[in-house]
């Protein structure tokens, strides 16, 4: 049996770095999980790992895809079309993308090539975080039509101006400068 030889995780974005083109190998890990393209990913995993982790994770997935057996990818290539610049150094924005990967597990180095998790695991504990505040749906609102008009009794939230109170005209004073404002 294969046993993988994992760096430490100090050593990863060093190691992408040295390694440019980069031998990529999907990671078949064991167990349940979830496809990188899955909305399970784009809502629970993306705040924690960031965008550009999870759109490279899926990008690498659709070209492992193709080809089962391993690919090897040119960083410059990868960062210019996740649109992370032309830089493969050690710090570099697409560097410090593959690292976050295999910081969290969804990516290991091993076998001297990239890993990529094939199927990414549920967050740990007995459910789901909850949704995060922009993937929730949006309240409902009723539409203008829906809408009632103030009654006979509706006061006005803003006091009026005391030069529009004192010249007395009924039709200055029944103008809301809330309704005239869109979206009320």
């Amino acid at each position: 049996m294969w046993e993988m030889s994992v760096i430490d995780s100090v050593d990863y974005g060093r190691w992408i770095a040295d390694h440019n083109p980069l031998p990529v190998i999907a990671w078949h890990g064991g167990g349940d999980g979830f496809d990188v393209r899955s909305s399970y990913v784009e809502t629970y995993w993306l705040p924690i790992v960031g965008p550009s982790a999870i759109v490279a994770a899926r990008r690498l997935a659709d070209r492992l895809e193709d080809r089962p057996s391993g690919m090897v990818v040119e960083l410059e290539e990868l960062a210019g079309s996740l649109g992370l610049g032309r830089g493969v150094a050690r710090h570099s924005p697409v560097v410090r993308t593959l690292e976050r990967l295999a910081m969290f597990g969804l990516a290991r180095i091993g076998w001297d090539a990239y890993a990529l998790c094939a199927t990414v695991p549920p967050l740990p504990g007995p459910s789901p975080p909850p949704l995060v505040r922009h993937a929730r749906p949006p309240p409902r609102r009723r539409s203008c039509a829906a809408r009632r008009p103030p009654g006979p009794g509706h006061r006005r939230r803003r006091p009026v101006s005391a030069r529009t109170a004192a010249s007395g005209s009924p039709e200055v004073v029944q103008v809301s400068t809330a309704a005239v404002r869109l979206g009320r």
